[in-house]
């Protein structure tokens, strides 16, 4: 017994090297593990929320980002596949500006409702020049989405700016409340609030306003009672008896030769352009674009009158605006010129005089010339139809 704990003692004692060591402190030692797997995964919590941070947010992470590149490898290993953040982060960057947008929408919406009856109090004010800031201030935020469907259900406000549309002292003023007007108008409602609004008629005094010395109150009223007429039959209705098929017959004819005399100050047009197609659907300076711009809304707007109007067709023809449409097919490349160009000779087509006024100014041939267009089918349906209905 007694030699075997003496050869117990001797197994359990440290001896050489082991006993100048002393004793092993496993205790301190798991202690040291511990403390740096905490550190390693606060690191790793640390890289992770900077990684998400960044793909949503990257302008508030800056050189933290840079420290944490190397966590982004020890995570990933050896992989060469994007991680799990870097792929969400396009999606998160769409979701966030659709989130923002949302919000400056909801913004601009509230300014512009509290706004309105303050503008409709100061565009009604006997000082001209804060008349037109009101209208300047009106035209600016009506340019935007939100605001203009606010100011659309404002009748407070528009009837302010039809008046100062009808009494405006300045140019500028004129300009700024048309201006609106016609941003407002772009919406179904605002169109609905705009006409029925009873201390002022906006129809005859856009149709006043079609002949404007000024350019730019001119192509506002324009789109405008062009707004108007497409969404509204009463529209439609009250500018028939207010001549407003001679008013935009006259307005045609007039940007038709101003188009001209600027087109052979720059370069000559040929004679006859060649058919349209995908790859040319417009030409031209800016300037002659904004005026075949404006001609495709003027004859849209006369196509409205027309449809269905025996009179209004009929003044068409004593204007003298079908020899001008057939000359518009002949050399025009601007799409929607030729569109709505066509559909007015559609409309035209059925009425037994101005069919023989059609066929008499080479109706037939201009419209032939885009049966092989490639660039617009609808166009191709329209000449079509007018073929067939001068064909009778």
């Amino acid at each position: 017994m007694s030699t075997f704990r003496s050869s117990y003692r001797e197994a359990t004692t440290p001896t050489g090297a082991s006993a100048a060591a002393g004793p092993v402190n496993f205790s301190a030692s798991l202690d040291r593990q511990s403390v740096s797997m905490d550190t390693l995964n606060r690191q790793m919590h640390r890289g992770r929320a900077v990684r998400v941070r960044q793909a949503l947010f990257p302008e508030t992470v800056g050189a933290e980002a840079e420290q944490m590149a190397g966590l982004e490898t020890l995570t990933r290993g050896r992989r060469r596949l994007p991680t799990s953040v870097q792929q969400l982060a396009e999606p998160a960057q769409i979701l966030r500006t659709a989130v923002v947008n949302l919000i400056n929408y909801q913004e601009d919406a509230d300014v512009a409702l509290h706004a309105a009856a303050e503008l409709a109090r100061l565009l009604g004010s006997s000082d001209p020049v804060t008349c037109q800031r009101a209208a300047s201030l009106t035209l600016q935020l009506s340019k935007k989405q939100a605001c203009r469907l606010a100011f659309a259900v404002q009748v407070d406000l528009i009837e302010a700016l039809l008046i100062v549309v009808q009494t405006a002292q300045s140019v500028e003023a004129l300009r700024f409340a048309v201006g609106a007007l016609c941003h407002i108008c772009q919406a179904e409602q605002g169109c609905a609030t705009v006409y029925q609004c009873g201390r002022v008629r906006a129809v005859p005094e856009l149709l006043r306003l079609l002949g404007s010395t000024d350019v730019r109150t001119r192509n506002y009223a324009l789109t405008c009672l062009h707004h108007l007429l497409v969404h509204l039959e009463e529209v439609r209705n009250e500018a028939r008896m207010a001549s407003g098929a001679q008013v935009l017959s006259e307005l045609l004819l007039s940007i038709v030769s101003t188009s001209w005399q600027q087109a052979s100050v720059s370069s000559p047009p040929p004679p006859m352009s060649p058919p349209l197609s995908a790859a040319s659907t417009g030409s031209g300076s800016e300037a002659q674009q904004q005026q075949q711009k404006l001609m495709a809304v003027c004859i849209d707007s006369l196509q409205l009158l027309a449809f269905a109007n025996q009179e209004s067709k009929l003044v068409l023809l004593s204007c003298g605006a079908v020899d001008q449409l057939v000359n518009l097919l002949l050399t025009s490349r601007y799409e929607k010129l030729l569109f709505s160009t066509s559909r007015l000779l559609k409309v035209l087509s059925v009425e037994p005089s101005c069919k023989s006024a059609i066929l008499a100014a080479g109706g037939m041939t201009a419209l032939g010339r885009h049966l092989k267009s490639t660039g617009s089918e609808r166009l191709v349906m329209n000449v079509l139809w007018t073929i067939r209905n001068l064909s009778d």
